[in-house]
């Protein structure tokens, strides 16, 4: 489902704006979480991050490459790929300090996603897809 979905939107809308739907159904997918009693909570928070986190991964690399040199691409792809890495394991050993210093209450972490998601789309927000509005005049043009 998620991948359709994706596609589907990273088509038709800015690569910027896509980013901005993607981190939307993740904070929507936390917000969830926040109030979740049962499984079938957790399977609509499992839709709605994994739609989320599909659309931004189909779309922000994409994204990034329209600003980057031709010829440097893998090289910055590489790097890239290198710090998410790395982010990704810095987040889950702060989170779990996180969750230790809230008195082991993992819905914390909800609250810090939702902002960091927040603060993502305001980032995003400023940065224009350039080449889709090319596309898209050319397309009315001819």
């Amino acid at each position: 489902l998620a991948i359709p979905i994706g596609k589907f939107i990273e088509k038709r809308v800015p690569k910027n704006r896509a980013i901005m739907v993607g981190l939307s159904f993740e904070i929507v997918a936390c917000v969830i979480a926040l109030f979740a009693n049962n499984i079938d909570d957790l399977y609509l928070v499992a839709v709605f991050f994994g739609t989320g986190f599909v659309i931004k991964n189909t779309t922000f690399k994409p994204f990034i490459s329209e600003f980057m040199e031709k010829d440097i691409i893998g090289q910055v792809t590489g790097s890239i790929n290198i710090f998410y890495g790395v982010g990704r394991i810095l987040v889950t050993v702060a989170g779990g300090h996180i969750v230790h210093y809230a008195g082991g209450d993992y819905r914390v972490l909800f609250y810090v996603a939702i902002v960091a998601g927040l603060l993502g789309i305001f980032t995003v927000s400023k940065v224009k897809d350039e080449r889709f509005e090319q596309r898209k005049a050319e397309q009315r043009k001819g």
